[in-house]
């Protein structure tokens, strides 16, 4: 036997864990640098097989495990494994492993990778190895050797004790001394315990004849007692069976009137949940009813308003028509007299021009007429020639300098008349330009004014539809919980049958696996046996009572299928109850129906309705079923058949031979209550189906709304910044007005002024060409007749042009006042046609808030006539339950009184079954404490019994008497002790267990003295033994390890204790 290897894993410097070997079975050596774990490595050794290690507490045990960096172990272990070739550990095995697990609450040893049932069961295994703890020499530690070499002989000599492992001997025979100490102690007790025995059953020997009389008076009173005992014991048992027989009768004539009352019951349940349902129904309708009334009033109220004020739109925007002619007949009027006023502004002007001719001829004449004047006076005015000519240059020169001065003023104001000229045409063609934008913006506030009705059409029709969608959701809403209601309670109504709640819980958890499964699993699962297959509803209580749990199986399509679902459902540790039927493993067999009578009955299979690939499990629930009609034919084709048989209202007849029946609620109707859950599962799921379709339906439309709603605000943003944009254009066309009509003013007046200028010019040159001839001529006080000639003829011209010149000022002053009626006119005209405008487009407005309005009254007035609608549906349906509930009512109040009478003939049956059950309680307690009775008498001999078998009552009565006699003379055996046989027996049994113990104690003290010598022996005969291996190899050994040395042991001395060495 040697070390094969060593595990460590998480001890001490080993965080990991860490295979050690093979070792050789000779000699190994383990060497490494310092701290690679050497001395750990035989401290793991250590661990696992020697005593130091035995005994840790928590702390030391926490010292032991890993620590250093990352995460600490929390547990560490040693596995030490031993080549067992030679069996030395008595296991049949080559291979034996000896494994310590420590942590900071266990503290554990395992065997071939068992956990051992204790430590002892270790240290055992490894005493019969030789790996003894009282031998601590196994393992050799670094200085032991020195310390034997150098120790004194009686340390020598305990050292061969401990290696010889006499230590093991010396505690066995410690503990045999110590057994041997407590069976001494035992056989004293034992002797004490016999001396009292002895003493006990010589006092019971003399109080043995005084209860043999007692006995012979007691064994006659208890058979009379027991007789008479016995007789009422027989008389109360006929009674008990005759009660038991009236229990029986009862019950089969109450068992009718129990199943009406049941009915009767439920019927009245049922009715009164209805009745409460009804209530709540109404009560519900009635708060919508008054909810209904509330909105047709705010609807109403608003339809008037919207009436009003379409009404006074209407009225405002009548004349819209009018108006438009009269803007438009304003607009020709405008235009005729700007006609008119272009007419008269050209004629003006030609008036003007000719006016301006004439006064300016009219000038130029006066002129030469007054030059002629003047040269006649310059005789007077100066004396010569020279004096004049000076004179006329001197004027000459300053005219000149005037004529100079005025051509560049007349210049000048060209110059300015022609800016004002550009100006007004620039004016011109901006205003056209102005007017051309009006017509366009005009033009597009039309186009968006339509655009906006129709968006606005759009619009209301879009939040009809809407308004229509969401009151039919939020009605579904509220079917869907009515509905949620109604499948909750069907829900808990079906799990309160006995087995259907873990079932739903399977079927729950089923469907929550296929849910994440792979479409193979779905398309394998064809739901539970119930769902797949139709019946007649007169069938259901039938069918229910045939199948029992088997509708409740899932059908799949292989056994493959119901292995993968039962191994993720176990996985996700799912609850419920999981019965799988395979359709490629059920084979059902096949029924001969040929001798049933159509007549009679019929197989159930033929009146279900299911696929034909579920046939095979159709057969396998329902093949051996027959419906029968009546309870004979049951009980009849039952015997005859082979077949199972049953009614429609669930009476049974198996094939066996066994019957059931009686009443069936199909209240509690496992099918019945599946089909009407599954039925509002149905509804509940259609309603939650439509409630999504129209949540998707009222998001889509509330996304049109909003597009709709973002291109009305469009709109109406655009509307608004074009009537901005044309009261702009409408202002600066008036502004471009005015200005045109002060430029044209102004232009006016600077050609008037360029007129008069060249006029003083005009004289200015003629006053100087008057002056140059009056240079040539002399001076003369007289006209000359050509002059005077001349004169004359320049007073008529004067004349003439003065009254041309007075004609044209006339015409000039009666086209300016036509032309200032014609203005005064276009601006009234003009601001007629800017209110028709303004009033126009301000018509227009309202038109498009009208429509919106009328729009608006056109929504209320539908949704108005669709809740008064409701109203009048909702109000038939108040009056419909209102009806239906005086017929509940009715029909509760008669099934309660049908209830009333049931209960108190139940009452009446019930206070007799009370009187009967009192009277079977009764009979049973007086069984019950003569049972008693008879058994505190104890056994009586039958012969004594038999003298008092066939006694009558009267004979037993006697009997009594002399019983009290026979009592009056036990008084006198009062004092005696009852007991004393009893003891007297107990106290022998004892003594010859006392005795028979005594000598087992003796026999184990020998064994025991036996023993103490054996281990001496063996004691010493292992020291020898231990001493002749030591001195074989000493000498040599000492040689080796003491470098020229030479030793020897010799074992000297007698006796154990004063051995020396």
């Amino acid at each position: 036997m040697h070390i094969k290897s060593v595990t460590i894993q998480g001890f001490k410097s080993f965080s990991d864990k860490t295979v050690i070997g093979p070792f050789h079975s000779g000699h190994n050596v383990v060497v490494g640098r310092n701290g690679s774990g050497k001395s750990n490595f035989f401290s793991a050794i250590e661990f696992v097989l020697s005593n130091e290690f035995s005994s840790l507490r928590v702390e030391q045990r926490c010292s032991l495990i890993h620590e250093g960096t990352g995460p600490r172990p929390v547990n560490a272990s040693v596995e030490i494994l031993f080549d067992n070739t030679d069996r030395r550990f008595p296991l049949d095995c080559d291979e034996v492993s000896i494994k310590r697990s420590i942590g900071a609450k266990k503290d554990q040893f395992y065997l071939n990778s068992k956990m051992a049932s204790n430590k002892s069961e270790v240290v055992g295994m490894l005493e019969a190895a030789g790996f003894s703890y009282s031998n601590p020499y196994y393992i050799v530690k670094q200085g032991q050797i020195n310390t034997i070499a150098c120790c004194s002989e009686k340390d020598r000599l305990r050292v061969v004790r401990e290696v010889a492992g006499t230590e093991v001997y010396t505690e066995k025979k410690k503990g045999a001394e110590e057994e041997l100490a407590a069976t001494d102690t035992i056989v004293a007790q034992v002797g004490d315990s016999l001396r009292m025995v002895a003493d006990r059953l010589e006092q019971l020997d003399d109080e043995k004849e005084t209860l043999e009389k007692y006995k012979i008076v007691d064994k006659r009173r208890r058979a009379v007692e027991f007789a008479i005992v016995e007789g009422d014991m027989k008389e109360a048992k006929s009674k008990m069976v005759d009660a038991e027989r009236d229990l029986n009768e009862y019950e089969e004539e109450t068992s009718e009137a129990r199943g009406r009352f049941e009915k009767e019951n439920l019927d009245v349940e049922g009715g009164k949940k209805t009745l409460a349902k009804l209530k709540v129904q109404c009560k519900v309708l009635v708060w919508n009813l008054t909810e209904m009334e509330g909105e047709i009033e705010k609807l109403t109220m608003s339809k008037e308003a919207l009436e009003l004020r379409v009404g006074d739109w209407r009225n405002e925007t009548a004349g819209q028509d009018d108006m438009k002619v009269q803007l438009d007949e304003s607009r020709i009027e405008l235009a005729g007299l700007d006609d008119k006023m272009g007419t008269i502004g050209h004629r003006m002007m030609e008036v003007m021009g000719q006016a301006e001719a004439r006064k300016e001829e009219l000038a130029l004449l006066e002129q030469d007429r007054n030059q002629m004047f003047a040269r006649k006076g310059r005789r007077e005015q100066f004396d010569t020639r020279e004096d004049r000519d000076d004179w006329i240059n001197e004027e000459m020169r300053i005219i000149e300098e005037q004529l100079e001065s005025k051509q560049i003023q007349i210049l000048e104001l060209a110059t300015t008349l022609q800016e004002c000229q550009d100006r007004l045409r620039d004016g011109k063609t901006a205003m056209e330009a102005t007017k051309l934008e009006r017509m366009e913006v005009e033009e597009q506030m039309e186009i968006t004014s339509t655009s906006l009705k129709t968006d606005l059409l759009s619009k209301a029709d879009i939040s009809r539809r809407l308004s229509e969608k969401v009151q039919a959701t939020n009605m579904l809403r509220q079917t869907r919980e009515e509905l949620a209601e109604e499948e909750r309670n069907l829900e808990h109504k079906l799990k309160t049958i006995p087995g259907m709640r873990p079932v739903l819980a399977g079927h729950e958890s089923i469907m929550k696996v296929l849910g994440r499964s792979s479409k193979r699993l779905q398309d394998g699962y064809y739901g539970m046996v119930v769902d797949n297959f139709g019946c007649p509803d007169k069938m259901t209580t039938a069918v229910d009572e045939t199948a029992g749990m088997k509708l409740f199986n899932h059908v799949v399509e292989t056994d493959q299928i119901a292995t993968e679902l039962l191994a993720e459902l176990n996985k996700q540790k799912l609850p419920g109850v999981f019965n799988f039927m395979p359709l490629n493993r059920i084979r059902a067999r096949q029924y001969d129906y040929s001798m049933v009578d159509s007549k009679e009955a019929f197989p159930i299979k033929e009146k279900l309705e299911y696929d034909e690939d579920l046939g095979g499990i159709m057969s396998f629930v329902f093949g051996k079923t027959l419906v029968c009609r009546t309870m004979d034919i049951v009980v009849r084709l039952a015997r005859t058949s082979n077949l199972d048989c049953i009614t429609l209202d669930g009476e049974k007849g198996s094939s066996k031979g066994v019957l059931s029946g009686g009443y069936i609620s199909r209240e509690r109707s496992k099918m019945a209550n599946y089909t009407r859950y599954q039925t509002a599962v149905g509804k509940h799921g259609e309603v939650v189906q439509e409630i999504e379709q129209g949540e998707e339906e009222t998001g889509r439309l509330e996304e049109e709304l909003g597009l709709v709603s973002g291109e009305v605000e469009r709109n109406q943003n655009l509307l608004a910044r074009y009537e901005s944009i044309l009261g702009k254009l409408v202002a600066n066309i008036k502004v471009m007005l005015d200005d045109d009509k002060d430029l044209e003013r102004k232009c006016l007046e600077e050609d008037l002024r360029r007129g008069k200028m060249t006029t003083d010019q005009k004289l200015m040159e003629a006053t100087l060409s008057g002056f140059r001839q009056e240079l040539e001529v002399d001076i003369n006080s007289q006209l000359t007749l050509e002059e005077k000639h001349k004169c004359d003829i320049l007073v008529k011209k004067i004349e003439n042009v003065r009254s041309d010149y007075k004609k044209q000022c006339n015409v000039t002053d009666e086209l300016e006042s036509e032309k200032t009626g014609i203005e005064g006119k276009m601006v009234g005209v003009r601001r007629d046609v800017e209110e028709l405008v303004g009033e126009i487009r301000k018509v227009s407005k309202m038109d498009n808030e009208m429509e919106v309005a009328r729009l608006e009254l056109d929504a209320a007035s539908l949704l108005l006539k669709k809740e008064l609608k409701r109203l009048d549906v909702a109000a038939d349906k108040e009056l419909k339950y209102n009806e239906e509930m005086k017929t509940v009512q009715g029909e509760v109040e008669m099934k309660e009184t049908n209830l009333a009478e049931l209960r108190e003939v139940l009452g009446e049956e019930s206070r007799r079954k009370e009187k009967l059950f009192e009277r079977k309680l009764h009979l049973q307690n007086s069984i019950k404490k003569l049972s008693t009775k008879l058994n505190s008498l104890g056994g009586v001999q039958p012969e004594v019994l038999e003298e008092y078998q066939d006694a009558s009552r009267n004979m037993l009565g006697k009997e009594l008497q002399k019983i009290q006699k026979i009592q009056k003379k036990l008084k006198k055996f009062d004092n005696v002790n009852k007991k004393a046989l009893d003891q007297f027996q107990t106290f022998s049994e004892e003594n010859v267990r006392l005795v028979e113990r005594q000598n087992l104690l003796m026999e184990d003290k020998t064994r025991i003295l036996n023993m103490i010598n054996v281990l001496d022996t063996k004691k010493n005969e292992q020291i020898l033994y231990t001493y002749k291996q030591l001195y074989k190899n000493f000498k040599q050994v000492f040689s080796l390890l003491v470098l020229g040395g030479q030793g020897q042991l010799i074992l000297t001395g007698g006796t154990e204790g004063e051995t020396d060495a």
